[in-house]
């Protein structure tokens, strides 16, 4: 190191309103890591929700060939489009702001090297342009052809190296509010057997329940987490395999 670099970081760290912000960002990194260690990140989830929430009333709002709008906006016309451009807009800016935030927490943790797994992604880059791209895709995917959206989350994730567990619980997390508006909006348009669909998800719950235990003791029998891996990999050949063939069918 120059002489002249010590000198700017001796006089840096003398700087009162360098030591006081140097404080503001420990303090703020400290908060970041005790959050980090249950699931009460209301700031996080209040940007998911809201999304939800906006298109849950859009669906509505806007109704479909199938199922008239509750406020008698018809299909194509400039109502329609304009409250679909609405929510682009309102989209965009929610995304903005939130990921801000997270490069704002990932900045915290590299500048003082804590809290970040060597897993975790770098929201910068190659790396932030394939999540909003295949975000983007996944959402659609979700949404146009009634598709779980972690047929591309998965991969995706894995592909980044995120740990198995992590790629998967995160690609079912992230299809949650786009599969729960839509069900809000066939409830309310008395487009779905409600009944019907708690007897198949009851079933389903039993299910991931017991699938979870038996991999969480397969992988500490085995000592790694290749199981989980192979099994996404066979289900998602299934899913390929099967969806067509019902659809043509």
């Amino acid at each position: 190191m120059s002489n002249k670099s010590r000198l700017t970081i001796t006089s840096k760290m003398n700087d009162p309103a360098y030591a006081q912000m140097n404080i503001i960002n420990a303090r703020e990194l400290a908060k970041v890591e005790a959050l980090e260690r249950g699931h009460k990140q209301w700031k996080k989830q209040g940007v998911n929700f809201c999304i939800f929430l906006i298109l849950a009333f859009i669906n509505l709002y806007r109704g479909s060939k199938k199922e008239p709008s509750l406020f008698g906006v018809e299909v194509c016309s400039w109502q329609d489009w304009t409250s679909l451009g609405i929510f682009v807009v309102i989209c965009v800016c929610l995304s903005i702001y939130a990921l801000k935030r997270m490069q704002r927490e990932q900045w915290l943790k590299i500048n003082y090297g804590k809290g970040l797994a060597s897993s975790d992604v770098q929201l910068e880059g190659k790396n932030l342009a394939k999540l909003m791209v295949f975000s983007f895709l996944g959402g659609w995917v979700s949404g146009a052809l009634g598709l779980g959206g972690g047929a591309i989350f998965n991969p995706l994730l894995l592909s980044m190296g995120l740990p198995p567990k992590v790629a998967s619980s995160t690609g079912m997390y992230m299809i949650i509010f786009s599969t729960g508006a839509s069900t809000i909006t066939y409830i309310i348009n008395d487009m779905l057997d409600v009944s019907y669909g708690l007897w198949v998800g009851s079933f389903c719950v039993m299910g991931t329940l017991i699938g979870m235990y038996l991999l969480n003791k397969m992988m500490k029998k085995l000592g790694r987490q290749s199981p989980l891996v192979m099994l996404l990999t066979f289900i998602l050949g299934i899913s390929a395999v099967a969806v067509p063939y019902f659809g043509l069918e």
